[in-house]
């Protein structure tokens, strides 16, 4: 009877930990159940976790795209309107210069002031200057919109889309509205040190004439 019970008792502490361990549904001697194809809970998408378990990998949450896709938008819009304040101030202090040109010494300065304020308004001039990369295969950006030939296309192209294309399409589209900011951004900064120059140099030749 003691033998009995003891056996019992083993039986109960194995199938405890075979639960505990596998799974409800794992038994002891049995193989562990094979991935299930396509991405299924334990498939090729699924990411293991310390308990063991699986979670599927987090996603963006819905609108993320759009969302990136105004942010990246708006700071376009700041960096063509930063070109455009410093272009007018390139050519307010290039006119003033212009109207008080020296018939001799120091014509140096007073080149030199007027070739870094013509430098800074080509630099700001490449800033807003519009870009027509050739398109893609994407459905937002207007070049590749344009290349699909006819509305109905396009429209049977946009009925296609699920959640998850419309995030890798914006996905797509930040990536390149990034680099284009990044340049623009970059130019700005040439402008203003150029432009400053130029200020720098005005106000020697004023001082010295």
């Amino acid at each position: 009877m003691t033998s009995d019970s003891n056996d019992a008792e083993r039986a109960k502490h194995v199938s405890r930990s075979e639960i505990s361990e596998n799974g409800p549904t794992a038994h002891a001697g049995a193989s562990p159940a094979p991935p299930v194809a396509g991405g299924g809970p334990t498939g090729p998408s699924a990411i293991p976790t310390p308990s063991g378990g699986v979670t599927r990998p987090a996603q963006p949450p819905p609108g993320f795209g759009k969302g990136v896709n105004d942010y990246l938008n708006h700071y376009v819009t700041v960096a063509d309107a930063k070109a455009g304040a410093i272009l007018a101030a390139n050519l307010a202090v290039g006119a003033a210069l212009l109207d008080n040109q020296p018939a001799v010494d120091p014509l140096f300065r007073y080149r030199a002031a007027l070739a870094m304020l013509g430098i800074s308004s080509l630099i700001c001039m490449v800033v807003v200057f519009p870009r027509l990369p050739s398109g893609g295969e994407g459905s937002i950006f207007w070049e590749d919109i344009r290349k699909r030939g006819s509305l109905a296309v396009y429209g049977s192209k946009v009925r296609s889309l699920n959640e998850e294309d419309v995030e890798r399409e914006y996905a797509s589209q930040n990536w390149f509205v990034s680099s284009l900011l990044h340049r623009k951004f970059r130019y700005v900064q040439w402008a203003i040190v150029t432009f400053a120059l130029g200020v720098a140099l005005s106000g020697w030749w004023a001082l010295g004439s």
